[in-house]
């Protein structure tokens, strides 16, 4: 079977919208609990709560709209329709989120629900048809992951967007006359538009792979099943209903590679929320650095993802994906343990030094477990007969939110168990031990579980050319 081979041009267009991804998932991740504790003065364990439930209701969205871009009739195509419909309402629910309403009590605790609600909708309605788009522009082993390290690289320019940037803007943007809070709205609408703009850059340099659903031909393995149609051909409307949408989704979560997916990600995924929530306290209350401290704290952070990208690359290409995120994520987390065993995070280099080691993990875990999420549409067209990538990497931003609204809950019960107030600008000694457990131990110990469900994965780089071959056969 003949391998796709993806132009540098369009690689890097397709990566752009890492920006949109990376700056939306960190920003928010990394400041909306502590916009609500400590702007809008609500309590950490109300705030944690309030963006739990938020991140829980709107993950009913995030398979809808994987069912919808396997067959969606857009002559535009199946996937860059949904990344234009996110522009608007992201930039909008950023806006809803990062503004300090003059409400009081349960009406406060409602408004930012809905705002955090509307945000990863829109979150989920740009990004699994964005990532589904690449697994539609190769099917080779190596280039996948080749071309996802790109996408990592790109993606911390995002990063620095959406945590370096926020502390500094806002402090120049209340230099200049403006409120705290006023200063938090305005820097998101800005980190909005940028966000915006970088969708953009990606839907234009995709145009012409994004193929329409009725001149749609076959694309790799995963179309080759002559027993069972694709989804995609049968249904060239969003008109099988609840019951089809359910019926895939099960099929899809019930196999092995997916299930262990999903717990790797629940680790990881909260681990990093919980990290990246918990630096901002960290800088704030324990090592009480200027905001500008942050910021460069972020930036080492950033330039280590991208200088650790292409050794994961060539790492995954002489071990195998499974054995090297393994690798990494059990080395990222004896570095934390060890770091705050040995230096108690009591100075800036502690805290720098704690990033890089997560960096690590961070690096190896979002370049190669996307890629191993590509993996299972063909195992699935092998396992199932059928081709339905947008229904299976429409999981990932499931569990995003899912993880998202997890981290912060359990971050504000950390902080609300060990004494933690927002209106103080002096914490206690349990609190500061609790914000200190969420920048090292607590985040080690869920990576520690990722690495352990990564062990059970089953899709070596063996097992998968032996399922393109067999597609291959069949087709």
């Amino acid at each position: 079977m003949e391998q796709k081979s993806v132009r540098l041009g369009k690689r890097f267009g397709y990566s752009v919208a890492s920006i949109t991804d990376a700056a939306n998932f960190t920003f928010m991740n990394s400041y909306i609990l502590f916009f609500l504790t400590t702007v809008c003065g609500v309590n950490p364990a109300a705030a944690g709560t309030i963006t739990a439930i938020g991140t829980i209701l709107s993950s009913v969205w995030s398979p809808v709209v994987g069912f919808l871009s396997d067959r969606c009739p857009s002559r535009f195509g199946r996937r860059r329709p949904f990344l234009m419909a996110a522009i608007i309402p992201l930039i909008f629910s950023l806006f809803l989120c990062f503004t300090n309403v003059g409400l009081s009590g349960p009406l406060k605790n409602v408004y930012y629900c809905f705002g955090v609600t509307l945000f990863w909708c829109a979150f989920s309605t740009f990004y699994s048809p964005w990532l589904t788009l690449a697994a539609e522009l190769t099917d080779d082993y190596n280039e996948r992951t080749a071309m996802r390290s790109i996408t990592y690289a790109i993606a911390q320019v995002g990063t620095l967007l959406g945590m370096a940037v926020p502390p500094l803007l806002v402090g120049w943007i209340a230099g200049l006359g403006f409120s705290q809070a006023r200063s938090w709205t305005i820097t998101a609408l800005i980190i909005g538009a940028i966000a915006g703009a970088s969708l953009l850059v990606t839907i234009t340099s995709t145009a012409g792979s994004d193929r329409p659903l009725k001149k749609e031909l076959p694309a790799g393995p995963a179309d080759s099943s002559q027993s069972s149609p694709a989804p995609d051909a049968q249904q060239p409307a969003a008109a099988s209903g609840l019951k089809e949408l359910f019926r895939e989704y099960w099929q899809v979560i019930r196999l092995k590679p997916m299930i262990c997916i999903m717990l790797m990600s629940l680790g990881h995924m909260t681990a990093q929320g919980i990290f990246y929530s918990g630096r901002a306290y960290l800088f704030e209350y324990h090592l009480q650095l200027p905001s500008a401290k942050l910021s460069l704290a972020v930036i080492f952070s950033a330039a280590a993802g991208m200088i650790l990208s292409p050794l994961v690359n060539q790492l995954s290409k002489k071990m195998d994906k499974r054995a090297a995120l393994i690798l990494l994520l059990l080395l990222s987390a004896a570095l934390m343990i060890v770091g705050a065993a040995v230096g108690g995070i009591g100075s800036f280099l502690d805290a720098v030094l704690l990033a890089f080691a997560f960096a690590i993990g961070n690096a190896a875990f979002w370049q190669l477990m996307p890629v191993m999420l590509y993996d299972v549409c063909e195992y699935d067209a092998w396992k199932n007969r059928r081709q339905r990538r947008g229904v299976i990497v429409a999981v990932q931003p499931l569990l995003e939110t899912i993880c998202s609204g997890l981290a912060t809950l359990m971050l504000g019960i950390i902080l609300d168990l060990s004494g933690f107030d927002g209106e103080s600008a002096v914490q206690s000694a349990g609190a500061l031990a609790g914000i200190k457990a969420s920048y090292s131990i607590v985040p080690a110990a869920l990576m520690i579980f990722a690495a352990a469900m990564t062990v059970l994965y089953p899709i070596s780089r063996k097992k998968y050319e032996q399922i393109k071959r067999e597609l291959a056969e069949r087709h």
